[in-house]
């Protein structure tokens, strides 16, 4: 009967030959999977761990001096070039408002145009030329040179009555835009166009009172270039009564004003009548509307009134 196998005995393996097994196999393998084995659960060796941040007072004081770093200096951008015009009415139809001429305006301070338009304002030829942009209307107004001073004839009203939307006195400033020959239609200047109404009296003429009411659209010389109605005023404000419109022919045209003949039929009232011969003169903003009877070659003023 054979002998049982002694563990103890095969057991008792010298400790050298351990450690020197472990050594020759920790050679073969990886390093890094030895020092997987021997870490500790969770943890890598692979890669490094991040260094603490600092918390000191003295680390916080340089990251805010470091935010508070001013940047680079860089040169502005370019502005864009402002728009610039040699002609008035572009000019204002353009910036719309502006209470003098700048720097965008690059064409004549004294436009012959808008000094003749002006002039219609009982000022001396000797006066100076103010011009401004309203609305993106040319608006004019002449004066002596210290006009735009304080109390001055084209200077900013003192009493709000008195000024208009830029707060200038609006009596003496004139719109002149049409006056340009860019509007003229036909043989007629733009100054004319329009509609216009006024009350004409009869204490000095011959007349009764009349509403006139003016309409010019254009045309050239010997063409219907409009129409004229008069109408009585209604008693205590009641409405007016019409009496008779007549057709406007255009027979003369000259710098300062225009000539029409009355066409009505022969039957009608006066102040109807074909005999009638109308001269219209604007100044500035309003016109001046006179009318002649003419017999024999002679003219007899019957009606003068003023229209706007």
């Amino acid at each position: 009967m054979a002998r049982p196998f002694e563990i103890r005995r095969h057991a008792r393996i010298p400790l050298s030959l351990v450690l020197l097994g472990l050594l020759a196999w920790g050679v073969a393998v990886e390093p890094v999977a030895v020092a997987q084995i021997f870490s500790r659960p969770g943890t890598s060796t692979s890669e490094p761990k991040p260094p603490r941040r600092e918390t000191t007072p003295n680390r916080k004081k340089q990251e805010t001096v470091r935010r508070r770093r001013p940047a680079k200096s860089e040169a502005p951008p370019p502005q864009p070039e402002r728009a610039s015009f040699a002609d008035p009415i572009e000019y204002c139809a353009y910036y719309q408002d502006v209470d003098a001429p700048d720097n965008a305006y690059t064409g004549d301070r004294n436009p012959s145009w808008v000094r003749q338009a002006a002039s219609g304002a009982s000022a001396g030829a000797a006066d100076t030329l103010f011009w401004r942009c309203a609305s993106g209307r040319v608006i004019a107004c002449l004066g002596p040179e210290d006009a735009q001073q304080d109390g001055g004839r084209c200077a900013r009203a003192t009493q709000p009555d008195d000024a208009d939307i830029r707060g200038f006195i609006a009596a003496n400033w004139i719109d002149v835009t049409s006056y340009d020959a860019r509007f003229t239609k036909g043989d007629v200047a733009g100054q004319y166009l329009g509609a216009r109404k006024g009350l004409a009296s009869g204490e000095a003429y011959d007349e009764d009172d009349y509403l006139v009411q003016m309409t010019i659209t254009g045309g050239a010389v010997n063409d219907i270039v409009g129409e004229a109605t008069y109408a009585r005023p209604g008693p205590d404000g009641a409405a007016a009564q019409t009496v008779c419109t007549s057709q406007l022919r255009l027979v003369a045209v000259s710098d300062s004003a225009i000539s029409l003949n009355q066409e009505s039929p022969k039957s009608a009232k006066t102040p109807c009548r074909a005999s009638r011969q109308l001269v219209l003169q604007p100044v500035g903003a309003t016109a001046r509307l006179q009318s002649f009877e003419v017999r024999r070659g002679k003219r007899n003023l019957k009606m003068e009134t003023w229209l706007y």
